[in-house]
């Protein structure tokens, strides 16, 4: 089984209008692999990306992420690209009859490349058996339903945010942290059994 994990940095363009029509400019994903009750950690794929439609992201990326827009336009890659880039990353690893999960921090991510996908007729969200946000692992996990950040979730765990790179790397290496920890702790069976539940 393979564990996929994906954080984004998304400007809202709208917060009255649908969530759907936000821009994804940057995005991380790690890839896990889970056997015998192990985890090993497989690669990490990185890009920023151009906005979807047209929009001036200029002070939105400064202001809401520290991001400058030369850095968008210049090393980023259309959503088509990337689409294409990503795909060709999971089916390294990933083959026909593998199962898949994604593992995210809220489902606006998720929902937000499902429709991006849609809409270019791509089908690599196909890939992922089932999703989940880490709070609802965590839920599962110690049947706690308190609405727990990342950072509250790692505290509990005994672990701390990682915090070296971009806020979006950082958040994704701190999931890959949190994945790892409950399978050393012996939660094995439990995300066994969580993850073969059929979401879609």
């Amino acid at each position: 089984m393979y564990i996929c994990i994906i954080t984004a940095e998304i400007i809202f363009r709208d917060f009255n209008k649908k969530r759907l029509n936000d821009e994804l400019i940057e995005f991380t994903s790690i890839l896990l692999k889970e056997e015998e009750k192990r985890i090993e950690y497989l690669e990490i794929y990185h890009k920023y990306v151009k906005p979807f439609e047209y929009m001036n992201i200029a002070g939105e990326c400064w202001e809401e992420k520290g991001m400058r827009l030369d850095m968008i336009l210049n090393e980023g890659i259309s959503f088509h690209t990337f689409i294409e880039d990503y795909t060709q990353w999971i089916h390294k690893y990933k083959h026909n009859n593998d199962k898949l999960i994604l593992i995210t921090i809220d489902n606006h991510i998720f929902h937000l490349l499902q429709e991006r996908c849609k809409k270019l007729n791509k089908e690599i969200m196909n890939e992922f058996s089932n999703y989940y946000t880490i709070k609802e692992v965590y839920r599962e996990i110690e049947n706690d339903r308190m609405n727990y950040t990342l950072s509250d979730i790692l505290f509990k765990l005994g672990l701390s945010l990682y915090m070296r790179y971009s806020g979006c790397i950082d958040d994704c290496r701190s999931i890959a942290r949190f994945i790892e920890k409950l399978y050393l702790d012996g939660y094995d069976e439990k995300l066994s059994t969580l993850f073969n539940l059929n979401r879609r």
